[in-house]
């Protein structure tokens, strides 16, 4: 195998293969990416067994074939290269790629495609057709709050659910849940919901572009796919069982607050630097026209702000988690932020102000205070 490629064809690519490379395998080969010689280019593909990345650049391909090599160290010495660079890599004997530019050599011992895992495959003319920034907005309203227990398996993925005219992600930590839907007219016959896991839906975040006009999503029995552009993202379903999101949804939260979204973002960010460092805990008091945001700490001190709301119901005091508040906060996309509260142990309901494109609730456990 030998080609010829521009620098920032080849480290863009790289950059992204470090995300899926396996960094604390026992299999010393998941640490390595996959080359191999396609049409106008070459192919790249990282794997960590439960998910796998599928890339493609330009290049000048004098002699096909492949061959892997460490992913970390490959990114790092093309990185180095002065920009501008032509990058020539030519496998040798016994498996090491040569890498030259200009005066530049190095000899990196690779290891034969045999040794990789097999990548598995989908044909996309059967995929699904999803807006590229429906789906984009989708996982930044709700990937926040999936959890990162390795121990809560079922947990640590995001629901994705399409049943012919909607199109639905939602996430939880058993402390908060995250809801984002859109209106969707599927092409699939029948009803999908599919467990993807937190890395699969992080990877996703960072491949998707306002540049692109949608995304191709597939799935087999145990692994989903989506094309994104050139580049293919592949994984395992995550399996166990969800929970019911719908009863988590409360229905008598009375008491409805409407607030400037950027100041609460504010005032939570300023009292919370006094909160309790395990517990994040906020009290907000609300009365007539009024919210007092504040905090305490007997080992710090304590914090409070006073702030507009509107609001007309009697005083009531009810304490949150300011990380889980601000994560919300930061994901909505809309001016104001409305919170409505049954009574001091019951779950609040927050959503958006305002108009906006599909819908977007965020369930929040108090805390006592």
């Amino acid at each position: 195998m030998q080609f010829t490629a521009k620098k920032q064809n080849l480290i863009g690519e790289l950059t992204l293969i470090q995300g899926i490379v396996e960094k604390r395998s026992t299999r010393p080969i998941l640490s390595n990416v996959l080359l191999e010689s396609a049409e106008k280019g070459v192919s790249m593909y990282s794997t960590d067994l439960e998910v796998g990345l599928n890339l493609f650049f330009e290049a000048d391909v004098v002699d096909g074939g492949s061959i892997t090599a460490p992913a970390k160290k490959l990114a790092d010495i093309v990185r180095l290269l002065p920009e501008g660079a032509d990058v020539s890599v030519q496998v040798l004997e016994n498996n090491y790629l040569q890498i030259t530019s200009g005066k530049i050599e190095y000899k990196l011992a690779g290891a034969p495609k045999a040794d990789f895992p097999s990548l598995p495959r989908f044909d996309f003319g059967e995929g699904i057709e999803i807006p590229s920034q429906m789906f984009k907005e989708l996982i930044a309203r709700t990937v926040y709050a999936i959890t990162t227990e390795e121990t809560r398996y079922a947990l640590n993925g995001a629901q994705l659910m399409l049943d012919g005219s909607v199109i639905r992600m939602v996430t939880t930590d058993a402390h908060r849940l995250a809801l984002a839907e859109f209106p969707f007219e599927s092409s699939s016959a029948q009803a999908l919901e599919i467990l993807i896991p937190r890395k699969t839906v992080v990877e996703l975040r960072t491949l998707l572009s306002d540049r692109l006009d949608s995304v191709l999503f597939g799935s087999t029995d145990n692994h989903i796919f989506f094309r994104i552009g050139d580049r293919v993202l592949d994984s395992r379903v995550l399996e166990g069982q969800f929970p019911n999101y719908e009863k988590v949804l409360p229905s008598g939260n009375d008491k409805r607050i409407i607030l400037d979204r950027a100041a609460f973002a504010d005032a939570i960010g300023r009292v919370a630097l006094l909160s309790h460092e395990t517990s994040r805990a906020v009290r907000l008091a609300f009365s007539p026209g009024s919210l007092v945001v504040s905090s305490s700490n007997p080992e710090m001190g304590e914090a409070k702000e006073e702030m507009e709301a509107e609001y007309s119901g009697p005083e009531l005091a009810i304490g949150f988690n300011s990380r889980y508040l601000l994560d919300f906060i930061t994901a909505a996309s809309s001016e104001q932020i409305i919170l409505e509260i049954g009574d001091v142990a019951s779950a609040g309901l927050m959503s958006p102000g305002g108009e906006i494109e599909g819908v977007h609730k965020y369930v929040i456990m108090p805390m006592r205070i």
